[in-house]
């Protein structure tokens, strides 16, 4: 029992520290070789208040349009969907927002990480390194990655593929009708933020 407390307390201190990491990164980094993975991050930024400003959601903006109307937007929405009622009644910069919301999203895959873990090998200690190395990567090209692109829709998804994981084992260890309804909201959730990585999982 005691063991149980520290670790969960250690989780805790793991999450606030994982979640400080990721909230600095609050600027779109553009010396990147390929600008394409800060651009990725501030165009979700613009959907969203593009979205709260009353414009047609489902069309590019014009000034991302060439200056042309209704063009169909071939891009996941939802991440802008979620963000833009906040930013209406909030009126947070749309760029902080986005930034706070994807990295609480992110810093959740530790206590997933934890559980899922610690279920899988019955151990506290294999579910605290687990959680430990989710927050800060130890590979350096990983970490690079997470800081440019993967803080964005990648991030939020991994946190959604952990969730559907650890519902499924849930079920399979002992099945229960909330279970199941719980782990089709959460595959259904990752399936509307970012598509591929349903199909990945």
């Amino acid at each position: 029992l005691k063991s149980k407390k520290i670790a969960i307390i250690l989780v805790k201190i793991i999450f606030l520290i994982a979640f400080f990491i990721r909230i600095q990164l609050n600027e779109p980094i553009e010396t990147h070789p390929g600008n394409m993975h800060s651009a990725n991050a501030l165009y979700h930024a613009l959907a969203a208040d593009s979205i709260a400003n009353g414009d047609d959601p489902f069309s590019y903006p014009p000034y991302l349009a060439d200056n042309k109307d209704n063009i169909i937007n071939i891009v996941s929405q939802h991440q802008a969907f979620i963000i833009a009622p906040i930013l209406k009644l909030t009126g947070i910069p749309e760029w902080n927002l986005s930034a706070l919301i994807v990295a609480l999203l992110s810093a959740l895959a530790i206590p997933l990480m934890y559980l899922l873990t610690k279920k899988i090998f019955k151990s506290e200690i294999a579910g605290i390194l687990s959680a430990t190395l989710i927050a800060v990567p130890l590979n350096l090209q990983s970490w690079i990655y997470y800081t440019y692109i993967g803080i964005w829709l990648q991030s939020s998804a991994m946190t959604f593929i952990l969730a559907t994981f650890l519902l499924a084992f849930m079920y399979y260890e002992k099945p229960r009708n909330w279970k199941l309804l719980a782990l089709s909201i959460v595959s259904t959730a990752l399936f509307l933020l970012f598509p591929i990585a349903l199909l990945i999982t």
